[in-house]
């Protein structure tokens, strides 16, 4: 089951992080990296510091401070960060999230989040909107559709902070965050089928407000987002 903390960020009331780059839940930023200016041609790089350990794909920098981080995993999870972005960029048409275009995405893998993923994007002068970043717990390498649902379900959330940000959101907000990423999720690697055990979320309580965060209630409501994509307004709704 996916478990992103990106609602507790949102409630944390500390947005956006301060000066020293800690995220609430005690995660520690990258320091900035090389800038806009100094890119060589059309090559994308990073926008944050590099860690000690890193596989970089075309759109993706994959990144860990450990070694006991296995190589073969983070490139798993590149290849699904890769195949998310083929699920919704090249064949949805989403627009690409801030940054994208002239920077690889960094992904963090951390055994130590907390949390099965999280999505932040910190607002710097150069993009108001934010510079996404992901943290990915490895430690799910040995479910591959799980991983797989997992790495689109954040990158999705990285799709959703170039339209809005929501520092000055409020509590009915969140689950509309979560409902939508997982139903994103589904639009990327469909094969992955995920979004079957995220629906029981809603069966087991159909009668809870829509808005509800309890018992991953928020991961259910993706059934919403999905009437309404398929029956109502379609994906640009």
């Amino acid at each position: 089951m996916i478990d992103c903390v990106l609602p507790q960020l949102m409630a944390s009331l500390v947005w956006p992080v301060g000066d020293h780059g800690i995220l609430p839940n005690g995660l520690v930023l990258p320091e900035k990296g090389t800038p806009v200016a100094q890119m060589l041609g059309d090559e994308k790089t990073v926008w944050w510091s590099r860690l000690a350990y890193s596989h970089d794909t075309e759109n993706f920098s994959i990144q860990w401070r450990e070694p006991d981080v296995d190589p073969a995993v983070a490139e798993q999870i590149a290849q699904d960060m890769e195949s998310a972005w083929g699920g919704l960029i090249d064949e949805h048409d989403w627009q690409l999230p801030t940054t994208a275009d002239t920077h690889l995405i960094t992904v963090i893998l951390d055994a130590e989040l907390g949390a099965t993923g999280l999505t932040y994007a910190q607002s710097t002068d150069a993009f108001p909107m934010g510079v996404p970043i992901i943290y990915i717990d490895p430690s799910n390498a040995d479910l591959p559709e799980f991983m797989t649902s997992l790495c689109a379900h954040e990158f999705a959330h990285a799709l959703q902070f170039r339209w809005r940000d929501w520092y000055t959101s409020d509590a009915l907000e969140p689950w509309f965050w979560e409902a939508s990423a997982e139903w994103q999720a589904e639009l990327a690697v469909p094969d992955a089928d995920m979004y079957a055990w995220s629906s029981t979320h809603y069966a087991a309580a159909p009668q809870a407000d829509h808005f509800t965060m309890e018992a991953y209630h928020q991961y259910g409501m993706f059934l919403l987002l999905a009437y309404l994509d398929e029956y109502e307004i379609g994906s640009e709704g």
